[in-house]
């Protein structure tokens, strides 16, 4: 971390990316602009849950059930903005863009129209958010890996609500809820 803070101001553009978190226990909380990676942490009183890599990837996925279905697993994404599905997700769920708030998003691959939806309830292991925004979009247009992601990713409207702690060499992690 001293390596990258040195970097601040000096132009550094970069990702702390898995090659790098793989070997620690990440603690992230928006609300209190708390990050901090350690090297083992007291398990005893956090509710874990094991999270698996999509397949041929570093990417976590985390299930998630909307409305009652699924589970369906969705990519974390500490770095998104807001939590997004793909177009074909959005219609297997019932959702459609109605022509209301119009999207550009943008991502590391480029650039796609999107469309924003609302879902009842938005639920991972232990936990569930009401009214829960998501915005639709082809995540093969931004992404690096076109057609690897199939569900979502999960971003910062959903991070927020919680202090995220992952375990990566364990494969655990845990969503506090925050006040």
């Amino acid at each position: 971390i001293r390596a990258i803070m040195r970097g601040v101001g000096s132009g550094l553009h970069s990702v702390l990316g898995h090659t790098t978190l793989k070997n620690y226990v990440m603690t992230l909380n928006y609300k209190t602009e708390k990050f901090k990676l350690e090297k083992t942490i007291e398990k005893s009183d956090i509710d874990w849950f094991t999270f698996d890599y999509l397949e041929g990837t570093h990417l976590i996925t985390i299930p998630i059930t909307i409305d009652g279905e699924g589970p369906y697993p969705f990519v974390l994404d500490t770095g998104a903005g807001g939590t997004v599905i793909t177009f074909d997700f959005a219609a297997k769920l019932g959702l459609e863009d109605t022509g209301g708030v119009k999207v550009m998003a943008k991502g590391i691959g480029g650039d796609s129209p999107a469309f924003m939806a609302y879902v009842n309830e938005f639920a991972a292991p232990r936990l569930k958010l009401n009214n829960f925004r998501l915005i639709a979009m082809d995540l093969g247009k931004v992404s690096l890996r076109p057609g690897v992601i199939k569900y979502g990713v999960l971003g910062y409207n959903f991070l927020q609500n919680f202090e995220t702690i992952i375990d990566y060499p364990n494969k655990l992690i845990a969503l506090i809820p925050q006040e």
